[in-house]
């Protein structure tokens, strides 16, 4: 099976590894296979989608070791935010005012977050978002934002199915929905408990699993090769 290789970007790739051994760097080489890269899957809920005004409300994340998710490795937390829970946001999160009033606050749940994605590769479904709000919160206490490799299933995903087209004479390649809930139907994934983030991160692990099998098939086999191919816009 071949591997993918793209050599205009092997200086990003550089860089990227570089930036976060600033950051203690994940226990790895950029030329690992899959099999043995451990990461974090994270999921967030927020008070909205404004990063100036709205905040994360709880984040969600579990560990997962090649395609093995552990399931005893799991991480959540409510946060307080900085400002007011809108009723709107609480219709799609069950998180009350009352509930997210009493819970700590950003920067006391900081050094915990940061000790459970220490060293490991993030994993998101379209995390673009995630990343955006959580180092909001990091600039705002003065924090560096998280240096880790990302990976964005949605990303992934998009590049499997351009694959599996090109491979198919017979696909028309009409559009399809692409929402975290009609991936995990497309994978028989129960979606019971959505827009609660640990309940969407481990959605996200058991999509991420698969896909990881599929991609293996396109010669995914490195690393880098999934950076390469999933690295968030």
């Amino acid at each position: 099976m071949t591997t993918v290789t793209m050599p205009e970007e092997k200086g990003f790739i550089n860089r990227l590894f570089r930036g976060a051994g600033r950051a203690k760097a994940p226990a790895f080489r950029r030329d690992t296979d899959v099999a043995e890269v451990e990461f974090v899957v994270i999921d967030t809920e927020l008070t909205g989608l404004r990063p100036r005004t709205d905040s994360v409300l709880s984040v969600g994340a579990i560990h997962m070791t090649g395609t093995r998710i552990e399931l005893g490795q799991s991480f959540y937390r409510v946060v307080r935010p900085r400002g007011e829970v809108p009723g709107t946001s609480v219709v799609i999160h069950g998180i009350t005012p009352t509930e997210a009033d009493a819970a700590p606050s950003f920067e006391v749940l900081l050094p915990e977050f940061l000790a459970f994605c220490e060293g490991r590769v993030i994993v998101g479904y379209c995390v673009n978002i995630d990343m955006v709000f959580l180092n909001g919160e990091f600039r705002r206490l003065g924090r560096r934002r998280l240096r880790n490799p990302v990976i964005d299933t949605l990303k992934l995903y998009t590049w499997i199915r351009r694959k599996q087209r090109d491979a198919c004479a017979f696909d028309n390649g009409c559009g399809e929905d692409m929402g975290l809930t009609e991936l995990a139907e497309k994978f028989g994934i129960p979606t019971a408990h959505m827009h609660n983030a640990l309940s969407d991160a481990y959605i996200t692990a058991q999509i991420f699993q698969q896909l990881l099998a599929l991609a293996s098939g396109y010669g995914i086999h490195r690393v880098e090769d999934l950076l390469l191919v999933a690295r968030p816009d």
